[in-house]
């Protein structure tokens, strides 16, 4: 009977312990999962980290609106969640373009992510602490003894899942994340860095001396008659579709050197993604000497159409016409272009953008001599009401001639950027040369030839074509146009 009593008071005395531990590492848990979340700065980046309990120790990486990153990196039931809330594109863009991302500032910025990391981590034991505490007075275990053993309780349940953290971490789960929203092309992003970026530089220099070696090729093909370059009053360089490729501008500013055209007219789609971090491309284009004619295709983005429009030497047409040379160019942007996503415009898009382009050509007094899109679908309705199209989009290089009209189309002259990489078959950048000549009955411009070039990049090969098109009195037949073309 005594031994019974012995262990009832011993089990009393314990329960009076285990209630209030219970207690404080509950309520210390509780806090933190609720007040956790706190912002840093660090360098470009601003960023929220939060900690929660769940039953599996992931790392999330979150980047509104496109997704989240996430690996299962450690074994305690703490969740880490970094949420990227601000980048100053400029400050990073004029770190790396001017070189000072050296490994002087790349030592700061890991610092000052090892010292934000020390501070939460201070912080949400704080929090373990205050939530131990209140949890137990809330209950009512307001005496010196069950508050310290609640408070004792939250410190070390929560200073052991720490410890358990930091010691089964493993950042190498990274290489197996899981994605979710768009980050889902996170795999081919890192396929971009990887199979183009590194071999940019490498990439340009052979297409700037192929470049220069269709100049001597043309110089050749004009002692031939009939293959000499027929005779024009203006020579527009067609191009389209970029898509962030430095090795592209390269390569068009090699072709305005060598055949010296008096303008380019650019289809859209110079970028990717639209951001700012991809604006230096336009410093390129900027040095080209020639005004540069671009309508913005659905890659582009608001904060690089505002970019655009600062070039001294581009004229961008979002939606109206502008003369270049005497040369009348009408023009809209894709709708997609004042959003910053690429998504392909809808049928009711584009039908709001053919009533918009209806409208611009009914107030004016004659047509325009261009018509400049990005989406061709845009343009398939004036297909015989102008003389000359101009469109991208398709990746795809084509000529075509319907009544008066000459279309062109100069498929990618970036190779489509990471797309290219990645296709099964070679895309190859690609460009048109387009002879413009004015017709002294009507006074209209109307194309007489073009050079198209593709230049196969891993094949370190290229293709001249040169058609040559019907005049007006004789459009009907454009067809049967004459075609002359060499290869290599």
């Amino acid at each position: 009977m005594a031994s019974l009593l012995r262990f009832r008071l011993w089990l009393a005395r314990r329960a009076s312990w285990a209630v209030p531990c219970l207690v404080g590492a509950v309520g210390g848990l509780i806090c933190v999962s609720w007040f956790s979340p706190f912002p840093y700065t660090v360098s470009a980046l601003g960023f929220t980290v939060s900690v929660g309990i769940m039953d599996h120790g992931y790392t999330r990486l979150v980047v509104p609106p496109l997704g989240q990153v996430m690996a299962r990196t450690h074994w305690s039931p703490l969740q880490l969640t970094v949420t990227l809330d601000n980048v100053d594109i400029d400050l990073l863009r004029d770190l790396a373009v001017a070189g000072e991302l050296g490994r002087e500032q790349l030592d700061e910025i890991i610092a000052g992510l090892q010292g934000t990391l020390r501070h939460f981590l201070l912080r949400t034991l704080v929090l373990a602490v205050v939530g131990g505490g209140l949890a137990a007075f809330v209950v009512g275990l307001r005496q010196p003894r069950p508050f310290l053993a609640a408070v004792a309780a939250a410190t070390a349940v929560y200073g052991s899942l720490v410890l358990l953290t930091e010691a089964t971490y493993d950042l190498d789960a990274f290489q197996q994340p899981r994605y979710t929203g768009v980050l889902q092309a996170a795999p081919w992003m890192v396929g971009l860095v990887e199979e183009s970026i590194l071999k940019v530089d490498e990439l340009g220099e052979r297409l700037a001396a192929l470049a220069g070696n269709l100049v001597v090729l043309f110089e050749r093909i004009d002692a031939l008659d009939p293959l000499a370059r027929p005779p024009a009053e203006l020579l527009a360089l067609v191009v389209s579709d970029i898509h962030n490729n430095p090795a592209a501008v390269d390569f068009i500013g090699q072709i305005v050197r060598s055949f010296e055209p008096h303008l380019v007219l650019d289809a859209g789609d110079i970028t990717d993604f639209g951001t700012l971090f991809e604006a230096p491309l336009i410093e390129g284009i900027t040095r080209l000497g020639i005004p540069y004619v671009l309508v913005p295709g659905n890659h582009e983005g608001p904060d690089i159409v505002a970019r655009l429009a600062e070039a001294g030497n581009v004229h961008l047409i979002t939606g109206g016409e502008i003369s270049v040379h005497g040369l009348r160019i009408m023009g809209l942007a894709d709708p997609s272009s004042t959003s910053s996503s690429p998504a392909i415009p809808g049928d009711e898009e584009i039908a709001q953008g053919i009533r918009r382009l209806e409208a611009m050509l009914a107030e004016g007094e004659e047509p325009p001599h261009v018509l400049l899109v990005h989406n061709p679908e845009l343009a398939e309705p004036f297909a015989g009401r102008i003389p000359i199209i101009v469109s991208g989009h398709t990746h795809t290089i084509w000529l075509r001639q319907r009544g008066e009209t000459v279309w062109l189309n100069p498929g990618t002259t970036g190779a489509a950027g990471v797309r290219g990489l990645q296709a099964r078959q070679e895309v190859p950048y690609s460009l048109i040369l387009a002879y413009l000549t004015r017709s002294p009955e009507t006074g209209r411009w109307h194309v007489t030839a073009t050079d198209t070039l593709r230049v196969f990049n891993f094949s370190t090969g290229f293709h001249i074509e040169r058609r040559l098109f019907a005049g007006e009195e004789a459009a009907g037949q454009a067809d049967e146009a004459g075609r002359q073309e060499t290869g290599s």
